[in-house]
């Protein structure tokens, strides 16, 4: 797969700018495809058929979850806005582990100071942990396009671990180029991500966007107390320790 050259990149900008000037901010929607998440790697062992049950009510709850990215040229916040039904056949157990392993927090990321809040809820605590966004990703830039929502859109892929292997797709849209995605994936590529896929077992698809919306003014947080990665970690230890010390 070739690099794109920044040259090419530009004329991806020019070519769709006169749309891109009129795009001052929106709100997407995002769902959910989970049905491979939990295929075997390479490796390991063959799931019992309890693990397959599991698997499968933790899978169903994956796709019904949705999810709403509200952005402007440099701020964006992505949330969970539906998920799966508590009911007789699917426990807050499974549920809790749907949002889990799609992902739970919230995440607003403001790409001009390269940072983000993660919102993390447990146990009636939440937790604000201020974050560096990665900048040294080496994503492949491809020519390969394909439209969604109306919008072309372009790939891009990066290699996360090797063995086993676990690769990121995004689809971005230049013609609308602020760098934002689902989760954290902000800042990585010159357009809107609309569609971000983890080694085909998660994929977050945008179902919908609107744009220019009146109302619509984002803001950094202001007000809530912040921690630092390392502090998030020590009180998560000092939690599960406490666990253990009460078994």
């Amino acid at each position: 797969m070739k690099k794109l050259t920044p040259i090419l990149l530009l004329c991806f900008l020019l070519m769709t700018s006169t749309q891109a000037q009129q795009i001052h901010n929106g709100i997407i929607l995002y769902e959910v495809i989970a049905d491979d998440y939990f295929a075997p790697f390479k490796g390991q062992k063959k799931p019992t058929e309890y693990m397959i049950r599991t698997n499968k009510m933790v899978t169903d709850g994956m796709n019904q979850l949705h999810y709403t990215m509200r952005f402007d040229k440099n701020l964006s916040e992505f949330k969970i806005t539906k998920e799966m039904a508590v009911g007789k056949e699917v426990d807050k157990y499974v549920r809790n582990l749907a949002k889990l392993y799609a992902g739970d927090p919230t995440y607003f990321n403001d790409i001009d100071k390269n940072h983000y809040i993660q919102t993390n809820e447990h146990k009636g605590m939440t937790y604000n942990v201020l974050k560096s966004m990665e900048r040294d990703q080496k994503w492949e830039l491809s020519k390969e396009s394909k439209e969604i929502l109306g919008y072309t859109c372009y790939k891009a892929t990066i290699r996360i671990q090797e063995e086993p292997e676990i690769r990121y797709t995004l689809w971005y849209a230049p013609s609308i180029p602020f760098a934002h995605a689902p989760l954290k994936q902000s800042n990585q590529v010159p357009g809107l991500v609309l569609e971000f896929n983890n080694s085909n077992r998660i994929i977050y698809t945008a179902t919908s966007i609107k744009t220019n919306i009146k109302d619509l003014k984002l803001k950094w947080p202001t007000g809530i107390q912040l921690m630092d990665e390392t502090t998030y970690k020590e009180a998560g230890d000092a939690y599960y320790e406490g666990i253990k010390k009460n078994e």
